[in-house]
C-alpha cells in the first residue's frame, strides 16, 4: 500500500549495490562548529569596535594587553574549534558512501543477500538460511531460525516494514515524495521519516532516513540519520562470495 503511494516497486528490485552514508556525525560537527562560531563571533565584533569590558574585576579598554590577550585566546580557541569541525564535516560531507547491501541472485537464481554488519562482519542470506562471515578470520557463524534471519532482513532492509504500517503520513514537497510515521513502545516513541526525490523510474534511487527518539517528557533527539543510494539496479553482478561462504551455501567439503 505504502510502495505504491510513493511510486516505488521494491519487488521489481532483483539487483542493487545499495551504499549508506551516516549522516549523524556530519550533522553534530556541522552543528558544533556553528555553535563554537556563534559564540566567538558577537567577542570579535565587541574587539572590531572597541567596546570596553570587565576582565578579572577590572574595565579593560581595547589597547590594553589584557584586553588583548584574553580576546586572542578566546577567539583564537573558539574559532580553531569551529573550523576544524567545518573542514572535518565538509571532507566526511564529500566522502563517498560505503557498500552496504547488496541484492541479488545466486547461481539458482534465487534471492540472496550480503548485509555489511560492521567494519569485520557480513550477514550472507539465502532463502531459509544465513551466516555471520568474519572476513579477519575467516570464519563462519550459522543463523539459528528462519524468525532470526527474517527479523534480520526488516532491520536492514527497512522498506519491508513499509506495508506493516497502519498509520503514516505521506508528503509530496519541493520535488520530494516524504513518508512519516511512529513506532512506540513503552518509554518512547520513534518517530521515522524518509525523503525519496521524485523520478520517472519505479525503482529506488536515493533516500534519506532520519529517526527521532522522543520519550514520555516529549524530548527529542536525533537518534540516527542515513542517505542510502540504490545504485546498479536490476544489473546483475557477481556477488564474489568468499570460498568458505560459498562452501556453505553449496554443501562443498
Amino acid at each position: 500500500m505504502v510502495n505504491n503511494q510513493i511510486n516505488l516497486r521494491f519487488e521489481n528490485l532483483d539487483y542493487s549495490i545499495i551504499k549508506k552514508k551516516n549522516i549523524n556525525p556530519i550533522f553534530i560537527l556541522i552543528l558544533n562548529g556553528f555553535i563554537y562560531l556563534s559564540v566567538a563571533m558577537p567577542f570579535l565584533v565587541l574587539w572590531l569596535v572597541g567596546v570596553p569590558f570587565e576582565i578579572n574585576e577590572q574595565m579593560r579598554q581595547p589597547t590594553d594587553i589584557e584586553y588583548i590577550r584574553f580576546m586572542s585566546i578566546l577567539l583564537g580557541v573558539f574559532l580553531s574549534i569551529a573550523a576544524i569541525s567545518l573542514v572535518a564535516a565538509f571532507i566526511l560531507l564529500k566522502a563517498k558512501p560505503k557498500e552496504y547491501i547488496t541484492i541479488g541472485k545466486d547461481i539458482d537464481y534465487e534471492e540472496f543477500y550480503k548485509i555489511k554488519k560492521d567494519k569485520r562482519n557480513i550477514i550472507f542470506i539465502k532463502r531459509n538460511k544465513g551466516i555471520f562471515y568474519d572476513e579477519a578470520s575467516d570464519s563462519i557463524a550459522e543463523i539459528n531460525s528462519a524468525a532470526e534471519i527474517n527479523e534480520i532482513l526488516y532491520k536492514y532492509l527497512f522498506w519491508l516494514n513499509w506495508n506493516d504500517i497502519k498509520e503514516y503520513k505521506i508528503k509530496q514537497k519541493n520535488k520530494k515524495t516524504v513518508l512519516e510515521f511512529l513506532e512506540k513502545n513503552n518509554r518512547t516513541v520513534l518517530k521515522y521519516r524518509y525523503t525519496i526525490p521524485v523520478s520517472n523510474s519505479y525503482l529506488p534511487k536515493e533516500i534519506t532516513e532520519t529517526i527521532t527518539n522522543r520519550t514520555r517528557s516529549q524530548k527529542s533527539s536525533l537518534s540516527s540519520y542515513n542517505r542510502y543510494y540504490f545504485t546498479d539496479n536490476n544489473i546483475q553482478k557477481n556477488l564474489n562470495l568468499p570460498q568458505k561462504v560459498f562452501n556453505y551455501f553449496y554443501n562443498q567439503d
